[in-house]
């Protein structure tokens, strides 16, 4: 027995195993929903591998073939495309949307696969 303000207070001695689950539900039950789990998101190497070979041919339809800055926005975009795109495979619940990727990984493809063949083209003429 306890007391408190000069009033006796009387704890059970023994705590029931159901009284206990009760508790834990009622607090489980009266989280907030920014306890619930996160929706899948965008890989972020998805993004950039999208980023990357839009940006690349921006160079292509603005500058002119730039090699240099082509080879170093297409390949980074390609090999960040199939990481993207693997880890959106492995892991569906977690990452969602896999058009960024493909698409990254198409244009960068494309662009790498044109701008070998221009070089060819080029050293044939020119060699």
């Amino acid at each position: 027995m306890i007391s408190c303000c000069n009033n006796p207070i009387t704890l059970p001695t023994e705590i029931k195993t159901s009284d206990f689950k009760k508790a834990i539900r009622h607090n489980i039950s009266t989280l907030p929903a920014s306890h619930a789990e996160d929706p899948p998101k965008t890989h972020w190497a998805s993004i950039v591998s999208f980023a990357l070979a839009l940006a690349s041919v921006f160079a292509v339809f603005l500058n002119g073939f730039i090699i240099l800055f082509i080879y170093f926005a297409a390949i980074p975009a390609l090999i960040l495309g199939i990481i993207g795109l693997n880890k959106t495979k492995k892991n569906p619940d977690k990452f969602k949307n896999k058009v960024f990727a493909i698409i990254g990984i198409a244009i960068s493809g494309l662009l790498i696969i044109f701008n070998i063949f221009l070089l060819t083209v080029l050293l044939l003429t020119w060699g």
